[in-house]
């Protein structure tokens, strides 16, 4: 799979994961190949509690796998996958601390 075909694959697949995702505070998400060619899926929720709260969840490492894997990923790619949580709150707070506006 070439890095460009990949990347359309993990744009239409990131709409799914943060909808069914929003019940546990993912407001937004971003997928991309990263630079090993393991994709790299980006979730943000709002607050810092509700990304320490997904994140301590055993699941969803394991179904953010599954979920890729079926509709749009190699399981060879789906497997090598990682996952990032930030949160509005805590980016703000970063850039605050850094005097970025």
């Amino acid at each position: 799979m070439t890095r460009a075909r990949l990347a359309r694959s993990l744009d239409a697949a990131i709409l799914p994961v943060v909808s069914t995702l929003r019940p546990w505070g993912v407001s937004d998400g971003h997928c991309f190949p990263g630079y090993d060619g393991a994709a790299v899926v980006w979730l943000r929720t709002a607050t810092e509690a509700q990304r320490v709260d997904l994140e301590e969840q055993p699941w969803v490492f394991t179904w953010l796998q599954v979920a890729l894997a079926q509709p749009c990923l190699p399981h060879d790619i789906a497997w090598l996958l990682r996952l990032e949580i930030t949160s509005q709150e805590g980016e703000d707070r970063l850039y605050a601390e850094n005097g970025i506006a």
